[in-house]
């Protein structure tokens, strides 16, 4: 088969590609890599990568004897195709960027001058995202979920963190609470990744909600209801860590005894 009538062919299945239904993520002032990562693999798919690359020659517009050249016919059919997803998966905000340009190359080469200089910027942020991660009240999954999230999100803008330095920004950022499953990990000396922490992570929560539910079985009512006395300077659970003491306030219990 020719390689006009491959191209041809080609183009007539691409006709009825909807970039919509792939290219879900529409880019922002803080997404270029992670939007260029969705993208290029669409691209590869149906072979137009050269339509983004600077390296790529475009076919002339005539043939030897001036006729128009059916070569770059289909180019340009194919280029248009490239263009109008782009247009289709940018944010409204930047669409101005692009407005006037007439082949995807351009398109593509200027947002990647716009966007070349706040890589760098999202990358230490993200950075500093994880150092310092804190699971506070969130669930296991959650604080996992958000902590791969950020490293996905590293890997895409092309500066991945190793899984050993996730795994102990994750550890950090559990608390006090999680700091015997901590040395028990560590003292097994061995190399854990990421699913596996999860798991264990997972079944350790559910370890630690039985044992707050069997220890509040075992205290009786009323030792629950007489215990409850407030301080001045003691507020959400925690002490003020002030150098006083708060001034103590009774409180009344009353107590219903049958005769």
């Amino acid at each position: 088969m020719s390689q006009e009538l491959i191209a041809a062919s080609s183009s007539s299945s691409l006709t009825q590609t909807h970039a919509s239904q792939f290219l879900t993520i529409k880019l922002t002032s803080l997404n270029h890599l992670l939007w260029q990562a969705q993208l290029l693999p669409l691209l590869r798919s149906h072979n137009l990568t050269d339509h983004v690359s600077s390296s790529a020659t475009t076919p002339s517009p005539t043939s030897n004897d001036g006729s128009p050249n059916p070569q770059y016919i289909n180019w340009f059919r194919r280029d248009q195709l490239v263009l109008s997803w782009l247009f289709c998966s940018i944010s409204e905000a930047l669409l101005p960027q692009i407005i006037g340009l007439k082949i995807a190359l351009e398109a593509w080469t200027k947002l990647e001058t716009i966007f070349a200089s706040g890589t760098r910027t999202q990358i230490q942020q993200l950075r500093k995202q994880l150092k310092r991660l804190s699971k506070g009240s969130n669930s296991i999954d959650t604080y996992m979920r958000h902590a791969k999230s950020i490293s996905d999100q590293l890997a895409a803008l092309q500066s991945a963190v190793h899984e050993d330095a996730l795994i102990n920004d994750i550890l950090d950022g559990l608390g006090l609470e999680y700091r015997p499953f901590i040395r028990a990990l560590e003292a097994r000396n061995a190399l854990v990744h990421y699913d596996d922490l999860y798991a264990l992570l997972l079944s350790e929560e559910t370890q630690l909600n039985v044992d707050k539910l069997s220890l509040e079985a075992t205290i009786p009512p009323t030792a629950q209801v007489a215990n409850k006395t407030t301080f001045n300077g003691y507020h959400g659970g925690q002490s003020s860590r002030g150098g006083h003491r708060g001034r103590r306030e009774k409180s009344f219990v009353c107590l219903f005894v049958d005769s």
